[in-house]
């Protein structure tokens, strides 16, 4: 079989052929053109940014709101731990105490009849009952006091504050059972409100204590 032999295109067709094929690209450009067929939606950002750079924003912003939120937590752990006790049991000496205190004197002095804020019932129907309900609260509260030195790790009974609390509910208590044995006599009556005053302060001492042994931690 003969081969085929080529011949030379004449002139004028030569260059109709090179003006209608477009001439090849470079290789940096077709190398920048398989990048941009190669990366799909994902691999291109709405707002412009690569993909890589919003990733590190959002680990920094990850990170950043960790750390806020850990400090909040610790904050507020701490304030439970140091206050909360204190501030519940403050706010049942002043309210609670207080008004009982009052009352008593009220009914010592003649007006156990007379009514009461905020209830149905006399100056002697409440006093007992408020009297006995903050020796509750106060039994209640001590433990949650030795829950948070357990928590910090502090030596249970070991401060000022403790003991106090201790010597405070014994003479709470003990008061209370002679405000129910002393009948119309003069001078456990006597005996019952002036303990029952002197405690009040008592208990005042032992807040501040409180409030010292909690700013010492």
């Amino acid at each position: 079989m003969t081969p085929c032999r080529c011949f030379p295109l004449p002139d004028a067709a030569q260059r109709l052929r090179r003006t209608f094929t477009p001439p090849l690209a470079s290789s940096s450009t077709r190398t920048l053109r398989a990048k941009c067929q190669s990366a799909g939606p994902s691999h291109r950002p709405a707002d412009g940014l690569p993909r890589a750079q919003q990733e590190a924003q959002k680990g920094v912003f990850s990170s950043v709101l960790f750390s806020l939120l850990t400090a909040l937590t610790h904050s507020a752990l701490r304030f439970v731990t140091h206050y909360f006790h204190g501030l519940n049991m403050a706010t049942v000496l002043f309210a609670m105490g207080g008004y009982g205190t009052y009352l008593g004197w009220k009914v010592r002095a003649g007006g156990g009849a007379e009514p009461t804020f905020g209830t149905a019932d006399s100056a002697a129907e409440l006093h007992p009952k408020l009297m006995a309900g903050m020796t509750l609260f106060f039994l209640a509260g001590g433990q949650g006091g030795l829950l948070f030195n357990l928590l910090q790790g502090k030596p249970l009974l070991d401060s000022p504050h403790a003991v106090s609390a201790l010597a405070g509910l014994m003479l709470l208590g003990a008061n209370g059972v002679l405000g129910g044995l002393m009948g119309d006599s003069p001078n456990l009556r006597t005996t019952h409100a002036l303990l029952g005053s002197s405690l009040m302060l008592v208990f005042v001492v032992h807040a501040g204590l409180g409030i010292q042994l909690a700013l010492s931690l």
